[in-house]
This record gives structure tokens, C-alpha cells and sequence, in this order.
């Protein structure tokens, strides 16, 4: 079975009840190259840039925000991959904006691990989800954050090597 407007299927439903939905706004973007410096002292970086995108169902994606084609639930996922952490660095702030509110991921007094090691690498990756947001149409969705405590020599990870990505993913839901 299938729904179409304007002659394109909007929605399909197969003979075991899956059912697929090919215009429904997503999008899957990652960092792809090593941003150097952004933060440690306290700079808040808003919007962070995703250069890469995986998928961008609508095209409602532009490299840092994410803009609601229509009303409706959305849910959001995002990690952020700080690098070059040092001892004296303590806190950080990372949130995605949504909905027209920051949900905000706070971590205070970090695991000695999380710090620089002996090479002075300290990594620390901080995963977070927005779950439901009623977002309206043209509202944006961004993920920021900062890491407090030292001066301004914080990194945010390539998607190369072993450090893991940072990436932002959204839908809607309904």
C-alpha cells in the first residue's frame, strides 16, 4: 500500500506492516577535520560546525543548524570529542538547542583518566540526547558547549583515527 501527493509516495506500508516514510527530515552530520584551540578557557562555542553530512533527508541542514521544515516532535542526538584536556581544566557545558531552550549535558570534577596523561592528551567525549522536543517550523536546532578551568587549548576530534567522532543526528518523530 502506498499514499502519494502530487504524484511522490509520501508513505509506504509492505506486507509484513513496515512502514516507510521517504520525505520525513533527518539528518546525520559529522566533524571531519580537527578544530584546534576553541576552548579550555571558558569559550563557549555555539553552533558548533558539522562539515560532513551522512544523510540530510529535506535539506534542512546547513553545517552547524538544523532548521524544522514543519511543527512537530523531534529527537536529537550528539557526541562532542574534546581533545588536549589538561590537568587544570575541570568542568564542561554541552548542550543541544531546541525547541527554543538549551538541554544542557553539565560535567564537574572529571575522572583523573579524563585529564592529560603523561603525553598531555587528556580526551574526554560527552554523549547527550534530546529525546522528544516539540519544535515549530523554522525553529533551529544547534549542539554548543565549553570546558572550563584552563586556557583556550581544547580541540574537537576528526572523524580519523582512534578518537571517535563528534556528530549531531536529528528526525522527526511526529
Amino acid at each position: 500500500m502506498a499514499f502519494y501527493t502530487n504524484a511522490n509516495k509520501v508513505v509506504s506500508i509492505d506486507c509484513d506492516g513496515a512502514v516507510t516514510m521517504p520525505h520525513l527530515p533527518a539528518f546525520a552530520a559529522y566533524n571531519s577535520v580537527l578544530r584546534s584551540n576553541v576552548t579550555g578557557g571558558g569559550t563557549y562555542i555555539t553552533a558548533i560546525c558539522f562539515d560532513t553530512e551522512t544523510c540530510d533527508n529535506g535539506s534542512n541542514f546547513n553545517g552547524t543548524c538544523f532548521i524544522a521544515p514543519v511543527a512537530g516532535v523531534y529527537a536529537f542526538s550528539a557526541t562532542i570529542k574534546w581533545l588536549n584536556l589538561t590537568s587544570s581544566m575541570d568542568y564542561s557545558y554541552a548542550s543541544i538547542y531546541a525547541g527554543g531552550m538549551y538541554h544542557y549535558v553539565y560535567a564537574g570534577l572529571w575522572e583523573q583518566s579524563t585529564k592529560a596523561s603523561a603525553n598531555g592528551a587528556g580526551i574526554f567525549s560527552q554523549n547527550f540526547n534530546v529525546a522528544a522536543v516539540f519544535m515549530n517550523a523554522a525553529d533551529v536546532a544547534y549542539v554548543a558547549g565549553a570546558i572550563l578551568g584552563g586556557t583556550d587549548t581544547v580541540d574537537i576530534a576528526a572523524a580519523t583515527g582512534t578518537n571517535g567522532m563528534t556528530y549531531f543526528t536529528g528526525h522527526l518523530v511526529g
